[in-house]
């Protein structure tokens, strides 16, 4: 019997020890997607998500991460901060990044619920604005970028905010590229077919904890487990979803480690994807 509660305690122990091993080790995952129109030059596009935290910046050091890689677009889907987290802090660390290159942003449920704590329910978004980073509160914009027409439109959170589905709907057709940022996947249901070329989105941490041969043990959400590996067309559009960098409920990872995300957007016909 001795034996056994051993070897049950130093398994708990090496797996503890594993999964806090995992939760800080940060990963970047280069994927290389076939979604310009024929002839374009590709597009590099930094993806993050779901820092929750200030201090994931600094532990990360992700300014210098993403400096190295010098990408056209950053594109932030929520949950910057954490829902009791130093509000100005995580918005000076991404705001940062806007010295790089164009930064965009949609808020996630943790920032709206962080926000409405100082009594203004969009603190993060107005703080962000003020610094130089375009947050995508159910608008659009336009822009050119290595000579294609680029819209890139975002959501407010579907569980805490007020997201106006007729944006998303209303993708400009004559765009060289389109994309869609929403915290949360499931706004993926609501979306007509072939109506953008790319969705990002996050919230669901990958499901943070992964079981080997089971997968994510939950997502918090409808279609997170379809995403988890990426990318996926589903009703012809292609879903990016981050795993994101911080953690909630649980201070660890298990086989899903922090992740910075590059998508390079090109215009020929694979879909590849290589973790370093």
């Amino acid at each position: 019997m001795q034996w056994i509660i051993a070897l049950a305690v130093s398994a708990v122990v090496a797996a503890s020890t594993y999964a806090w091993t995992h939760t800080r080790r940060l990963t970047t995952m280069t994927h290389s997607i076939d979604v310009l129109p024929e002839g374009a030059s590709d597009i590099t596009l930094v993806h993050l998500s779901d820092t929750h935290g200030s201090h994931t910046f600094r532990f990360f050091d992700v300014h210098a991460v993403v400096s190295r890689i010098r990408p056209d677009i950053i594109a932030m889907t929520g949950d910057l901060v954490g829902a009791s987290d130093d509000i100005e802090s995580g918005c000076k660390a991404l705001a940062e990044l806007a010295s790089i290159c164009c930064v965009f942003f949609v808020p996630g449920n943790h920032d709206i619920v962080a926000s409405s704590r100082t009594g203004s329910r969009h603190r993060v978004e107005t703080l962000l604005s003020k610094s130089g980073v375009r947050v995508l509160l159910n608008r659009q914009e336009n822009d050119i970028i290595r000579g294609t027409r680029v819209v890139i439109a975002g959501v407010d959170d579907l569980m805490r905010g007020a997201p106006d589905l007729s944006i998303a709907e209303a993708a400009p057709g004559e765009a060289g590229l389109r994309i869609l940022l929403s915290h949360n996947p499931d706004v993926v249901l609501s979306l007509p077919r072939d109506s953008w070329d790319l969705l990002l989105c996050g919230h669901t941490h990958g499901g943070q904890i992964r079981l080997p041969l089971v997968g994510p043990v939950t997502t918090n959400s409808r279609t997170g487990r379809l995403f988890w590996k990426q990318p996926v067309v589903f009703r012809g559009i292609r879903v990016f979803m981050s795993q994101g960098l911080g953690t909630t409920l649980l201070p660890i990872r298990l086989l899903c480690s922090p992740r910075i995300d590059v998508l390079k957007l090109r215009s020929c016909q694979r879909i590849e994807s290589a973790e370093h």
